[in-house]
This record gives C-alpha cells, sequence and structure tokens, in this order.
C-alpha cells in the first residue's frame, strides 16, 4: 500500500474476472471503503464484465479493502450453499 492507493491483482480462471483484474490493478482504498455516488469503482467493473449477480469476487475485493484500511477484521469468509 502507498498512501491511500494500493496494487491489486485478482487470480481467477474465469474470463470474466480476469477482464475485470485487467482494469483494477490499483485501487484507492478509502474511495473503495466509503465511496457511494454513482457505486463502488469495484462493482461498477463487476457490472461491466462480469454477468452473474452472485459472484463472490467482487464481494471479497471490498471486505480486502476495508481490512486493509481498518474497517473490518481480517477473519475467513466461508460461503456454503445448501440445498
Amino acid at each position: 500500500m502507498n498512501g491511500l492507493r494500493c496494487n491489486f491483482s485478482i487470480d481467477s480462471n474465469s474470463e470474466f474476472i480476469q477482464s475485470m483484474a485487467k482494469e483494477l490493478k490499483e485501487i484507492d482504498l478509502y474511495r473503495e471503503a466509503y465511496f457511494r455516488g454513482e457505486g463502488l469503482p469495484i462493482l461498477q467493473l463487476d457490472v461491466k464484465h462480469c454477468y452473474w449477480a452472485a459472484c463472490v469476487v467482487p464481494m471479497s475485493t471490498i471486505k480486502r479493502v476495508e481490512v486493509e484500511t481498518g474497517l473490518a477484521i481480517p477473519v475467513g469468509i466461508d460461503i456454503e450453499l445448501l440445498k
């Protein structure tokens, strides 16, 4: 992290997430954590590149930003889908 900005990378086999990751190389941590207006930049990229509404990558990316800014504690997140 360098000031309010940090470099970011996402590894994924999904072509949609790979295209999103290409645009998400550097982010402003506090803008991602607090910005509302037109929506969080990460979510804007999600809408542009990923067509699956339940994709966990944007949510987990935002959670990582919250951890880096001190807004959340770094604990594991598990999602279990039950039928």
